[in-house]
């Protein structure tokens, strides 16, 4: 009972800090996916512009 009890805070400090790390890297992932995504439309966009074809 114990080492329950004196393992309780140092549980909640641990989840705490795996809700923020995951919170900060699925932000940091968003924020590059959001970017490789920009990159590739403008790409994509100037690539269809200077083809012959147009599609």
């Amino acid at each position: 009972m114990r080492q329950g009890s004196s393992l309780y805070p140092v549980s909640i400090s641990n989840k705490f800090s795996a809700i923020t790390y995951i919170f900060l890297t699925s932000f940091c992932n968003s924020v590059y996916f959001l970017l490789w995504l920009a990159l590739c439309l403008t790409n994509w966009i100037s690539f269809c512009m200077s083809s012959p074809f147009n599609l």
